[in-house]
């Protein structure tokens, strides 16, 4: 572990590397964040309209993850009653030749005793951190044989009525409603899967999508509870017909392990409707979260018994309580 410090402008530079114990050669280390006051960091992050929707204040704190491939930078900046405001601390999550880095700089324009406290802090915060996406690296393609158990123990379905054709496990989008008029948010999870579900009579009758995302700034707490208004939003006069048919679409309920589940229906709309069941289930802490959305009005049609098609609310629950438990 390599931690450096550096005064300048009144100010204080940490620099650290966060690896395993036993590790190839670690990543050059930078000496500051890039800018050279915390107010110009937070102020140009906010003005690139490339990451409108990639910034979110969670308890007082600014949030920001860039993505970069398989590598991330997370930037965190602490909110006015913070005792070392004001601070920026830029992580920089790298994935070398399978082996997970994060690369922590910290700018602190706080006392020394309050900046010294912050780097110990993220310090201990980093190293379970560089565990859960260690963990991501190491079985790239677990979550997928994961998800395709879950679904075989939970829906427990003839095989011969219908198949699930596994189409991609790379980064899928999921879509939820944004506060404006045809506005939609896309999420896009560390872990997913896609399937196309077929019959023996049709190709095509449905689709369904699982993502586990971790430390995600769009799929937070605030936006998932607040979708139902959210609808009404995006969709507008026609948000009122759709409450009117079903107003047990939405539901939330605390389950064990400091979880929360999240029901709801996103409408798509364009030259017809398409209809996605949503769930989410979110930790206490917002640091993970799993994302289910099954479109399948024609294979309901064919197989209104189908456990899927008559109590889609109860499985997707049991499936994201067994996907999630599975992950950890």
């Amino acid at each position: 572990m390599l931690k450096r410090y550096t005064m300048k402008y009144a100010a204080l530079f940490f620099s650290l590397i966060l690896s395993s114990p036993i590790c190839a050669e670690e990543p050059e280390t930078k000496n500051s964040i890039g800018y050279p006051t915390v107010e110009e960091a937070l102020k140009d992050l906010r003005s690139r309209p490339d990451l409108s929707d990639r910034i979110v204040v969670r308890r007082g704190w600014t949030h920001v993850v860039i993505e970069h491939g398989r590598d991330k930078t997370l930037w965190s900046f602490t909110p006015e009653t913070h005792p070392a405001y004001p601070a920026a601390i830029k992580r920089e999550i790298l994935n070398k030749d399978g082996t997970v880095y994060i690369r922590m700089n910290i700018l602190c324009e706080a006392d020394k005793h309050e900046c010294d406290a912050l780097v110990e802090e993220y310090e201990q915060v980093n190293v379970n951190v560089r565990k859960r996406y260690q963990r991501s690296a190491d079985r790239p393609k677990s979550f997928v044989k994961t998800a395709g158990k879950a679904i075989i123990q939970i829906l427990d379905y003839d095989k011969k009525s219908f198949k699930l054709y596994r189409q991609s496990h790379e980064r899928i989008g999921f879509s939820l409603y944004g506060k404006q008029e045809q506005e939609y948010l896309t999420v896009e999870c560390d872990k997913s899967v896609y399937y196309d579900i077929g019959t023996l009579t049709a190709n095509l009758v449905g689709t369904l999508s699982i993502g586990l995302c971790i430390d995600d700034p769009v799929l937070t707490r605030d936006v998932v509870k607040n979708q139902r208004s959210s609808l009404q939003a995006v969709l507008g006069p026609l948000a009122g017909d759709i409450m009117k048919i079903d107003e047990n679409l939405f539901e939330t309920v605390p389950i064990d392990n400091d979880l929360t589940f999240y029901y709801f229906p996103i409408y798509v709309v364009g030259h017809g409707i398409m209809l996605s069941q949503t769930s989410v289930t979110v930790s206490d802490d917002s640091n993970r979260a799993i994302i289910i959305q099954f479109s399948g009005q024609y294979l309901c049609d064919r197989l209104p018994d189908l456990k899927l098609c008559s109590d889609p609310k109860s499985t997707l629950k049991e499936l994201s309580m067994k996907i999630l438990a599975d992950s950890l």
